[in-house]
């Protein structure tokens, strides 16, 4: 048990806690980027554990860049719940101000869960986490996404330094979100520019005809008369566009058919 522990504690020195190098998921840096980049500050955060958690959620959606304006130390139990997060905590940055973690941002966004009656306040008037997007996302490179203590959030003093409120819509009756909840809930809609989801090829209107005709031979063999023929082209058209059929899709049923007009034909062959 002693010989283990001395082996964790090495690994936490290192970085590399639980890390399975060479497998992708496990990789220090992300495979495909944006062309926007965050930055997360957290405001004199006050539980070591948070830490890890904010750093994980982070290397989930392809964002590096921590900086602490004082707060709770990086600890092992911060480590522990990073998992393979540990280059995030490692090149995190640490500073005394909030001016500070905000130089060299194009945008500043801070996030707030106490809203105040409409301009009654400058400072708790935010936008909505999906209003907020599309106006960060245009001509922004570089964002400072600014979360505040676990206890009180941001104060008023550390708003008035921010570009831009967002609020994330929660329950009147318990608003206040875990900060690393908050912001996965934050780079999930910001995700797409954080990385690039390839899609898929679409079939060719060719090949979605290519599969009716199939289709129709298997109807003619359960001779259907050719009125409920035409009308079932019909409606496999409409289908196979208002799905967007792919081209692994056209594969794949086209196969389920070809299938199974050979069974048909085995089985003629058989009488």
């Amino acid at each position: 048990m002693a010989h283990k522990k001395k082996i964790i504690r090495a690994r936490r020195a290192t970085g590399r806690v639980g890390a399975k190098p060479g497998t992708p998921k496990h990789l220090a840096k992300p495979v495909q980027r944006g062309r926007q980049s965050f930055r997360v500050v957290l405001v004199k955060p006050e539980v070591p554990g948070n830490l890890g958690f904010v750093a994980r959620a982070m290397a989930n959606f392809g964002v590096e860049e921590l900086v602490l304006v004082g707060g709770c130390e990086i600890t092992d139990e911060s480590r522990d719940r990073a998992v393979h997060a540990q280059h995030i905590l490692n090149n995190a940055r640490r500073v005394r101000k909030l001016d500070e973690a905000l130089k060299g941002v194009d945008l500043a966004v801070g996030t707030t869960s106490v809203l105040a009656i409409p301009d009654a306040s400058l400072f708790r008037n935010p936008h909505t986490l999906r209003a907020a997007v599309p106006i960060v996302r245009t001509g922004h490179d570089k964002v400072a996404l600014v979360f505040g203590r676990e206890s009180r959030g941001l104060l008023n003093e550390e708003l008035e330094q921010l570009d831009m409120v967002l609020t994330i819509p929660t329950n009147d009756a318990y608003a206040p979100l875990n900060v690393s909840h908050a912001l996965a809930i934050v780079l999930y809609e910001f995700s797409e520019a954080v990385r690039t989801i390839p899609s898929s090829e679409l079939a060719t209107r060719a090949e979605r005809e290519a599969l009716l005709d199939r289709f129709d031979e298997l109807m003619a063999e359960g001779d259907l008369p050719e009125w409920r023929i035409q009308r079932n082209r019909v409606t496999l058209r409409r289908l196979f566009s208002r799905v967007n059929l792919t081209k692994w899709e056209f594969h794949s049923i086209s196969g389920i058919a070809s299938r199974g007009m050979k069974s048909i034909e085995r089985a003629r062959k058989r009488r």
